[in-house]
């Protein structure tokens, strides 16, 4: 198989670090990506008009099935990797601020690595889909006519989930649930003062309760989530700036 090394070191990785460990496919975007393909550098026009014809299609009412398969075709080897190469430009290069951005890191992200699921999970059947995903609260203040952040706290997290039956969930179900699942998370930052947000360890401790709330509470029949874990989590304000000074 084309680069079935690339699956065979998933597979090592996951032996390695245990059961536990947070799933192994190639993430394609949010904080602690780890997989550099040989597709680096800035995507193509034949990848912008990829992601163009896709986004023509009626894809929110189609199955997983049929569009993860239209992205990249798992029991096709070329198919596959072609896809798998343009999302790895895509993600180093298409701005963040772009058009499409939300197709692009949301949509496609979460196709492809269910697409890369069945795909590699030939060598390594612990693999599942996932999405990497996170939520800011940022407060800004004007001084003299310039908006300044003053404060900031950020929460990442590594969604995990089985479909049941991806022939009958739709892509607007999973993106339904992937938007779903962030407003929580940052409804739960929205929820604490300043000051708690700036407790590293209460926090921490905090969003790993929240997100196994979210698991239970989010889940559904045709989407189930099996163990989002908290991947980073980080805040800066005034007070930091004091203490950092005394």
């Amino acid at each position: 198989m084309k680069r079935l090394n690339i699956a065979l070191a998933f597979c090592l990785a996951a032996a390695l670090a245990g059961c536990a460990a947070a799933p192994a496919l190639p993430a394609l975007a949010g904080a602690g990506a780890s997989y550099t393909g040989p597709a680096q550098g800035k995507y193509t026009p034949a990848d912008e008009k990829m992601v163009q014809e896709l986004k023509k299609l009626d894809y929110g009412a189609m199955s997983l099935a049929e569009f993860d398969r239209k992205l990249a075709d798992w029991e096709d080897e070329a198919h596959f990797h072609k896809g798998e190469e343009a999302l790895e430009r895509l993600r180093h290069s298409y701005p963040d601020d772009g058009e499409d951005s939300g197709f692009v890191r949301r949509t496609l992200q979460a196709s492809f690595r269910e697409s890369a699921a069945k795909h590699y999970g030939g060598a390594c059947d612990r693999v599942t889909p996932y999405c990497s995903d996170e939520a800011v609260r940022v407060r800004q203040e004007d001084v003299f006519g310039d908006a300044y952040t003053v404060f900031t706290a950020e929460a990442g997290y590594v969604l995990n989930y089985r479909v049941q039956d991806e022939s009958k969930t739709t892509v607007a179900q999973r993106d339904g649930l992937l938007d779903d699942y962030r407003a929580a998370v940052q409804a739960f930052l929205d929820g604490k003062t300043e000051r708690q947000l700036l407790d590293q360890e209460a926090m921490e401790k905090a969003l790993t309760a929240e997100l196994k709330r979210l698991d239970r509470k989010l889940s559904t029949q045709a989407l189930s989530l099996v163990g989002t874990e908290l991947d980073y989590y980080w805040a800066d304000g005034p007070e930091n700036a004091v203490a950092a000074a005394s």
